[in-house]
């Protein structure tokens, strides 16, 4: 049975007119309860890692895009499913 990638539970997004940079990632994270290290950019693409129970929490509830939009201080229609 082949092994699951870590990478396979996270949540892409992009976010419009804003730049992501380590303190925002940080802040997203400690928003989240998560680690900051289960919060990557990449080509502009942010993905956030559903680690805890209290992001878990969020994703099952269709509230994980406000409470990024809520760590970044945008509006919400700011952040487009990837």
């Amino acid at each position: 049975m082949p092994k699951k990638h870590y990478y396979e539970y996270g949540i892409s997004m992009r976010i419009k007119g804003v730049k992501i940079n380590k303190p925002k990632t940080e802040a997203i994270a400690i928003s989240l309860g998560i680690s900051h290290k289960d919060v990557k950019v990449k080509h502009d693409v942010l993905t956030v890692f559903n680690t805890s129970k209290k992001c878990q929490l969020m994703v099952d509830n269709d509230s994980l895009y406000d409470n990024v939009a809520l760590a970044l201080n945008i509006p919400s229609e700011h952040i487009y499913y990837r």
